[in-house]
């Protein structure tokens, strides 16, 4: 009797051969993902092999697993990182495809962890006006936490982009990968604090939380006002009040914790960080 062989008992030509030759993209991260936990120079130069293809499926499928080579096992350094970062800024010199780019991209953020030479933020912001939102949004994440003025100020341009992924992305670096405290920040965080896309405004509240910025206080109380008693503000506004520890919001949280014991809508979740909030606010 025939037995089927389980993706993750593959050899790695089997992977790879399948991610190249498949039509559809049905489980195609699940293979990806099976070849982040091979960390070895098989896969890895397999690897580069792909990534300097002339096929653009090759090149991204190359990118892509080379992008978290060993993240999966948790080791805290990925092994071929060192090797990897120099190569995406090469393969971006010559990459026009969009998708390849958001890869190539996405990828650096996953080994930037060390920083990035004024050099290649200034690579990277040629991006900044990119087209296809999908790219700005990879460059968000290739800078996210670069904490230099220079990718702070790229970071600075796409919160207010029209996309609202990568609005809420850049806010969140902003608000919370960054350290970097000054008024052009502030700035930023502040003017998405009305922003229509919600998990956009309660990051722009959070971040100003999270400098103590006071104006914040009473952006917490109004999210906490117009709550219905099912979660529409968030766990990020729990974070927020977390900062400021204030017991002036007791009142309002205790109101909302008793709404929404009440409604059948209410995520149990969110309920038990109410529950939390509440009760580390009240040991002040």
């Amino acid at each position: 009797m025939d037995i089927k062989m389980e993706q993750k008992d593959w050899t790695t030509n089997k992977l790879f051969s399948r991610l190249i030759n498949n039509r559809s993209e049905k489980d195609r991260w699940k293979k990806i993902q099976i070849l982040h936990k091979r960390p070895c120079d098989e896969v890895f130069s397999r690897c580069i092999e792909l990534a300097n293809s002339e096929n653009v499926k090759e090149r991204i499928i190359g990118v892509d697993v080379l992008a978290q080579l060993g993240a999966a096992i948790g080791v805290e350094r990925k092994p071929y990182e060192k090797q990897a970062l120099p190569l995406y800024f090469k393969l971006l010199d010559k990459e026009e495809d969009t998708k390849a780019i958001a890869s190539i991209l996405y990828a650096i953020g996953h080994n930037a962890y060390h920083g990035l030479t004024l050099a290649q933020i200034k690579q990277l912001s040629q991006y900044k006006t990119h087209k296809d939102s999908t790219v700005r949004h990879a460059l968000v994440m290739a800078l996210s936490c670069v904490d230099r003025a220079p990718a702070i100020d790229v970071l600075i341009g796409l919160s207010s982009d029209k996309s609202d992924d990568v609005r809420d992305w850049a806010t969140f670096s902003l608000g919370q990968q960054i350290e970097t405290d000054n008024e052009e920040i502030r700035e930023a965080l502040w003017k998405r604090v009305n922003d229509k896309h919600r998990n956009t405004r309660c990051e722009g509240i959070y971040g100003l939380a999270k400098r103590k910025d006071v104006r914040a206080i009473e952006l917490i109380r109004r999210e906490l006002l117009a709550d219905d008693g099912n979660g529409e503000y968030g766990v990020l506004i729990f974070d927020a009040i977390e900062e400021f520890r204030d017991r002036e919001f007791l009142p309002l949280l205790e109101h909302n914790l008793e709404v929404a014991r009440k409604d059948k809508r209410t995520n149990p979740w969110w309920l038990e960080q109410l529950e939390i909030c509440i009760d580390s606010v009240s040991k002040r």
